[in-house]
């Protein structure tokens, strides 16, 4: 199976896509126009070729793929920005809106912040009826899969009911990946004093199987600013992924791009239930379905 990406970032979606549906599925392209983000994944993802900005992408040259992603930009929709919606320049569903409709991919997966719920959302609903497409929801704490913050997130699918569509069976596990089921994996000690944060890391250690970095490092001035491996820690990213020197990202992109990003465990979560027969009876005020 072949992933068109949109504003792929570091890559925490897709990465969440292949964990859950396997090692077949594999990049045909992907769209990224930030510099730093685009260096990255030309590094990650060697011989995949980048189609550049999405608004202006000729989506019927690209030829058939079976997922379509994206992490959209969450500006326009965060409650720490201008809460703008779609009235905000970086809003970019309507061209996302577009690419689907040329390529009909077999499903898209999508990430955003939970803010879209109350801001925009309700078009990206109306806009798939119109256009004749299901769409899965469900609002999700990065803390379901243990990791030491919350950082909630809305992810959503949308599928062609008329079309192939993705099997369920697809899915690389016979049932949900719970929070309990994560936790406990091994016995993480970073030898440092969280404080009263240190049940929650050694958690995220025993989660993703290795111990928390430092968190700060002095800089210029001899004052302490976070370090860039302990944020990539955070996000639950394989070691150097974002960091590693020989990409030669300077530390205030690598801060930007990982909170940017999404923590691919719980994109794999969220994923795995959108994607489950359980869905329909799972107990939450979040999740919805429409078509």
């Amino acid at each position: 199976m072949k992933i068109g990406s949109l504003c792929t970032g570091y890559a925490g979606l897709d990465l969440a896509v292949q964990s859950a549906l396997g090692p077949e599925v594999s990049f045909a392209w992907y769209s990224e126009s930030d510099r730093s983000a685009s260096k990255l994944l030309q590094h990650r993802l060697v011989g995949v070729s980048n189609i550049g900005d999405l608004t202006t992408a000729n989506w019927s040259s690209l030829g058939q793929i079976d997922i379509l992603t994206g992490g959209y930009p969450c500006q326009p929709f965060s409650n720490l920005g201008k809460k703008l919606g779609e009235n905000d320049t970086r809003h970019l569903w309507p061209y996302i809106r577009n690419a689907i409709r040329v390529l009909r991919p077999r499903i898209s997966i999508f990430e955003n912040v939970s803010a879209h719920l109350a801001r925009g959302f309700s078009t990206v609903l109306r806009d798939c009826a119109e256009d004749g497409l299901s769409v899965r929801w469900l609002s999700l704490p990065a803390s379901a899969v243990g990791a030491p913050h919350r950082r909630e997130r809305l992810f959503f699918t949308i599928t062609d009911p008329g079309g192939e569509g993705l099997q369920r069976d697809c899915v690389q596990s016979a049932g949900l990946v719970t929070p309990s089921e994560r936790v406990g994996l091994a016995d993480g000690d970073s030898g440092f004093d969280w404080g009263r944060y240190t049940d929650a890391v050694n958690r995220w250690e025993s989660v993703i199987g290795r111990s928390a970095p430092n968190p700060t490092e002095p800089n210029a001035n001899g004052r302490p600013r976070p370090t860039s491996p302990f944020y990539e820690w955070m996000m639950g990213l394989p070691d150097g992924w974002v960091t590693d020197p020989a990409l030669g990202l300077p530390w205030s992109q690598q801060i930007k791009m990982c909170g940017n990003g999404v923590v691919p465990a719980q994109a794999e979560l969220a994923i795995r239930t959108l994607l489950s027969k359980k869905f329909e009876h799972l107990d939450t005020h979040r999740k919805g379905t429409y078509g």
